[in-house]
């Protein structure tokens, strides 16, 4: 899945395409700032969107997170 734009992941909102990172190994990344039903924003390597591993911005007022649970 290419184009990530308005694809939710948890309380994630996936709203554009970032330039990609490059890490040690030389493996191009794809960075999406995303923005976190708190309304912060946060940026995510598209990996970790699609594997799950990041559902929130990491800095949710206690009540967002607890919603995700009911």
């Amino acid at each position: 899945m290419n184009n990530l734009a308005n694809v939710r992941f948890g309380k994630l909102t996936a709203l554009e395409k970032m330039p990609s990172v490059i890490y040690g190994s030389g493996t191009m990344m794809t960075v999406w700032r995303c923005k976190c039903d708190c309304g912060k924003t946060k940026d995510v390597l598209s990996r970790y969107l699609l594997r799950g591993s990041v559902k929130t911005c990491g800095n949710c007022p206690r009540e967002v997170i607890n919603e995700e649970r009911l």
